[in-house]
């Protein structure tokens, strides 16, 4: 006798399988270190309130945060590697919002 599966068993059957996979590929955040970019020089506050967070970020995380300072240009150097590293979440900037703007209008200018 022919069993006929309903539009919707099968529909659960397919998107538990697709979700399995997809947790079989996935990789644990972060799983190499991940580095705060400070686009200043070291020895200013930023680069201390950097290395404050840092240390616990890394406990939290299981992985080590690094510390990089990139100084010069107004933060312009800095924010330039940030932006053209991958965005994967292991290069992140820590400067001010004045920053990203200035950059982000540089950009349109360019064009």
């Amino acid at each position: 006798m022919l069993r006929l599966y309903k539009p919707k068993h099968l529909l659960c059957c397919m998107s538990g399988s697709t979700l399995a996979c997809a947790a079989f590929g996935a990789d644990t955040y972060p799983s190499k270190p991940v580095t705060i970019l400070v686009p200043y020089p070291a020895g200013g506050l930023s680069d201390v309130l950097a290395r404050i967070v840092a240390k616990p970020l890394g406990d939290r995380l299981g992985q080590p945060v690094v510390v990089e300072n990139s100084g010069g240009a107004a933060g312009a150097i800095g924010v330039q590697k940030v932006l053209a590293s991958p965005a994967d979440g292991y290069c992140v900037l820590q400067g001010s919002p004045s920053s990203l703007v200035r950059q982000s209008g540089n950009q349109v200018q360019e064009r």
